[in-house]
């Protein structure tokens, strides 16, 4: 690390025709005699530039989200449009009917008064790799492990609490499992329009079936799941941090192309497909400034469906 005094040199001997091992050589190196190297020092900064452009830059504002007040307040205790936007913004990034996130791992407690937010507070509001899979869950699944998750005792094995009636109102007791749902979630016609028992695709985080949160639905889907052999693997997710922000790069693009620009407009060479320096100029012109790389690169990568890194 940048404050290590100490560093191990390991020299390996190996030997050409059998390309076996043949001796190892280890020494340390005392680091505080010397002096910092002016040329990494300047690298180093130029990448902290870039790192630091990108942590300022706006990647929710209102092409992406037009819903109520933004705010992160009380994920614990209740449903937030916050967690309602997230679990939107996975749903339509995996195409799942539903998609679940505990609010424990939402951890901004905010509110963005002018629904904007940069994209260090997105990090800030899902700082955990929260792995999220696709499973099968009947409807009637869904709904149990959602009301299971707000009203049960919660994850700890404490005692249930009811709410308490004080001079300010019920007291209720916060849950780290308690289910945010996509915003476009409608419980009525979820559960009285089809059959209870018809099968939908759900997006939620790994670790609920495998009891974290203590969720009983979600832990008996885990179950069953092994027992019929189709329990995702270990490398089958997406973090939710990546498929929000390529969702938010995903709707700023088409805000730009359906709104601002034509095809041709943007096309500056006329050779049918968008190269990254036409897609960059035409960001700065609808920003009003020039873009972080990454910005660039995510809004590329969520279109480019054939990963030629150009759009057709």
């Amino acid at each position: 690390g940048c404050d290590a005094e100490m560093a191990s040199l390991v020299d390996f001997t190996f030997c050409l025709s059998s390309r076996k091992l043949v001796n190892v050589e280890a020494s340390f190196v005392d680091l505080t005699v010397m002096e910092d190297s002016v040329v990494v020092k300047k690298i180093v900064e130029k990448h902290m530039a870039g790192i630091r452009k990108m942590e300022e830059e706006v990647i929710v504002d209102e092409s992406v989200y037009k819903g109520d007040i933004l705010s992160s307040e009380g994920t614990r205790y209740k449903q937030t449009s916050v967690g309602a936007f997230f679990c939107q913004a996975i749903k339509e990034e995996l195409e799942t009917d539903v998609a679940l996130l505990n609010g424990g791992s939402i951890k901004g407690g905010m509110t963005y008064s002018q629904n904007k937010m940069s994209y260090s507070q997105l990090k800030a509001e899902l700082p955990f790799p929260t792995k999220m899979v696709v499973v099968p869950m009947t409807r009637a699944d869904v709904v149990k492990a959602v009301e299971y998750s707000r009203k049960n005792r919660n994850e700890r094995g404490e005692k249930k609490k009811e709410e308490e009636e004080e001079e300010e109102g019920p007291v209720k007791m916060a849950r780290r499992g308690y289910l945010q749902i996509n915003s476009d979630f409608d419980l009525v016609n979820f559960v009285n329009n089809a059959n209870s028992k018809d099968i939908v695709q759900v997006a939620l985080p790994r670790n609920l079936m495998g009891g974290f949160c203590n969720i009983t639905p979600l832990i008996n889907l885990g179950t069953q799941l092994q027992t019929f052999n189709i329990y995702p693997s270990e490398d089958d997710f997406v973090p939710a941090l990546d498929l929000v922000t390529r969702y938010c790069c995903k709707s700023r693009w088409v805000n730009i192309i359906q709104h601002h620009f034509s095809f041709d407009d943007v096309d500056l060479n006329g050779d049918g497909v968008l190269d990254r320096s036409e897609i960059k100029i035409m960001m700065e012109r609808f920003l009003g400034y020039e873009p972080g790389e990454f910005v660039v690169d995510d809004m590329i990568n969520s279109i480019d469906l054939d990963g030629d890194g150009v759009i057709d």
